[in-house]
């Protein structure tokens, strides 16, 4: 959010941000922070669309926004997203027509009905750091549940979970899900 109290059209409140009230802003990052392209949001509706990837039709507005974004990223690019943006109809656009590779945490309700991951209960019972992960039949795209406290959802076109490592962090055993899934 960029503080703002003036009189504008597209202005926001957004509960629980620091700054609740002003401009709703997009921002294309680097790892290191350096902005790389904006976009200020303008409102509901599918107006946002990229030059290059064609949008599908099923994708909601922040699939709208990244691809607009990733139009200034070169081929084979590797993105880092949210829940908020993530869906399997995303992946696939950014990987046919990028081609960019994309991983990020996904709400479970935006994974397709046909993905069938472990029950939680029975990852509770093999502890934390449990994991299952489901690929799909042409190798591209991967779904993954971690389970913590509670389950984690991730899909990738990028990485799946194996090999894991496992390390002490004090009492604490955590796998790491670090692979990349063959060449895309």
């Amino acid at each position: 959010m960029i503080p703002f109290t003036g009189q504008v059209r597209t202005g926001q409140y957004v509960r629980g941000e620091p700054h609740p009230v002003g401009l709703k802003n997009f921002v294309l990052a680097t790892s290191n922070g350096i902005p790389l392209d904006f976009l200020l949001y303008q409102g509901k509706g599918k107006d946002i669309t990229s030059g290059k990837i064609p949008v599908p039709d099923n994708l909601h507005i922040g699939g709208h926004v990244v691809l607009k974004l990733s139009d200034s990223l070169p081929p084979g690019s590797l993105i880092y997203i949210d829940r908020y943006f993530t869906s399997v109809p995303f992946l696939d656009s950014l990987l046919t027509h990028g081609p960019i590779l994309a991983i990020g945490t996904i709400v479970a309700n935006h994974l397709p009905k046909t993905v069938n991951f472990k029950r939680d209960l029975d990852m509770k019972r093999e502890g934390t750091g449990s994991f299952d992960q489901v690929v799909r039949s042409d190798q591209k795209i991967a779904a993954m549940k971690w389970f913590d406290n509670k389950p984690t959802y991730v899909a990738s076109s990028a990485f799946g979970v194996h090999p894991t490592v496992k390390f002490n962090i004090g009492q604490r055993k955590i796998r790491f899900m670090s692979e990349f899934i063959g060449q895309m």
